[in-house]
């Protein structure tokens, strides 16, 4: 990446930028200390989750210039392309919320951009293992291979109040049209609509392996007869002990001290509408 010329773009666009090179959660806490007016985020999901956290209960827009492999955030946003062009069509941007959602466990609470939940991805995802390198082939590949011999769990839940207990291959609350290595489970969630997509996957009705990864490719996962989604703000699900992703970690960490899983043992995941301003870019974009 230019910085120079990236400088140049946003000060043409009529902003005074200060850049930071961070490459570490400290330097990044110490970057973002001193911020006042728009916070540009420079990189992938992870960084802009990074950034985005660290803004919460502070009145300071933010905005991202996508550089990494998923882009999910930014792809639900519509804001694609050359990050000079992207920062000079910051002059007069268009203004949105964004969401955040929260989830409360027995082991603490954490926040998502993304989506959280459990279930086929969760537990795919520590078998895909992004350290090994992102790319969305292998990770579809990790979901196949996961997907031929899960076995469904047995979920107690609630959402917005109505009963949504059943068995399931995967059960997830999306604030963003797709989560991880691009896997679009929700191709109609609004992250500025103050209610969450819950994408739930039935194992009654279970669709081909082929089935599942032609949607995923296509975007037309909700359409398959086995996927119900429900729009709404809050779940509350009982926990069977299942692992459980948020964006992409997987909690709870190993030998965490935690209560013996239960149906007592209560999982919560609620909206926090408008959390955030969004800045993103007038320009003409691909999508």
């Amino acid at each position: 990446m230019d910085v120079p010329a990236l400088e140049r773009a946003l000060h043409d666009a009529g902003y005074d930028p200060v850049s930071h090179a961070t490459a570490d959660e400290t330097e990044l806490d110490r970057a973002l200390d001193a911020a006042s007016g728009l916070v540009v985020a420079i990189g992938g999901d992870g960084t802009l989750r990074a950034t985005a956290l660290r803004l919460l209960g502070r009145d300071l827009p933010l905005t991202v210039l996508p550089l990494g492999t998923a882009n999910n955030i930014a792809r639900t946003f519509g804001v694609e392309g050359d990050p000079l062009k992207l920062a000079s069509g910051l002059r007069d941007p268009h203004k949105r919320p964004l969401d955040v959602g929260v989830v409360r466990a027995p082991w603490g609470e954490q926040h998502f951009l993304e989506a959280c939940g459990v279930g086929l991805y969760a537990d795919t995802l520590a078998a895909y293992d992004p350290e090994e390198g992102k790319s969305v082939q292998r990770a579809l590949s990790a979901l196949s291979s996961t997907l031929g011999t899960y076995a469904p769990l047995d979920l107690h839940a609630k959402i917005d109040g109505r009963d949504a207990s059943g068995g399931y291959f995967l059960f997830e609350a999306l604030n963003t049209t797709a989560t991880g290595p691009r896997l679009r489970l929700a191709p109609s969630a609004d992250p500025s609509d103050g209610l969450l997509d819950f994408v739930l996957v039935d194992a009654s009705e279970r669709d081909s392996t082929l089935a599942y990864l032609r949607a995923l490719l296509v975007g037309e996962f909700d359409a398959l007869p086995s996927v119900r989604t429900e729009r709404g703000s809050s779940l509350d699900v009982g926990w069977n002990g299942s692992a459980w992703h948020v964006d992409g970690e997987v909690w709870p960490p190993r030998d965490t001290p935690l209560p013996l899983p239960s149906d007592e043992v209560r999982i919560t995941v609620d909206v926090l509408p408008s959390a955030l301003e969004l800045f993103l870019p007038r320009v003409e974009v691909s999508v």
